[in-house]
Parts: C-alpha cells; structure tokens; sequence
C-alpha cells in the first residue's frame, strides 16, 4: 500500500503522485501552496499581499 503524505489539513497525497512529478514532499508542498495562492488571488479571494504571505515569496512575485 503506498504511502501518504500529510501537512497541517493541507491534503492527502499518494507516493503516485510525488513520483510522476519527481517531487520531494516538500517540493510538492512549496509548488501546491503557491498555485493555490495564484489562483485564490486570479479568483479575487486573496489580496496580493495574503497570496504572497501563502505561498512564502516576496509580494512583487504575486503581481
């Protein structure tokens, strides 16, 4: 049975999934918060400032 990786509510995530994209779990972590990030602030939930502050990157990275 494979695996699972879990952070703080974040999601469940199956080793399948870490190897078909070559991702450390962290690197998946990194890469999931920060497209989460775009998207909430494409949506118009998230101020660039709260998008930046998700995804741990400088406000200018956001814009």
């Amino acid at each position: 049975m494979p695996s699972r990786v879990k952070k703080r509510g974040s999601g469940d995530y199956g080793d399948e999934v870490l190897l078909a994209l070559g991702y450390t779990p962290k690197q998946f972590s990194e890469e999931a918060k920060l497209l989460i990030a775009i998207k909430l602030y494409e949506l118009g939930r998230l101020s660039s400032g709260g998008a930046a502050k998700l995804a741990d990157i400088p406000r200018e990275g956001v814009k």
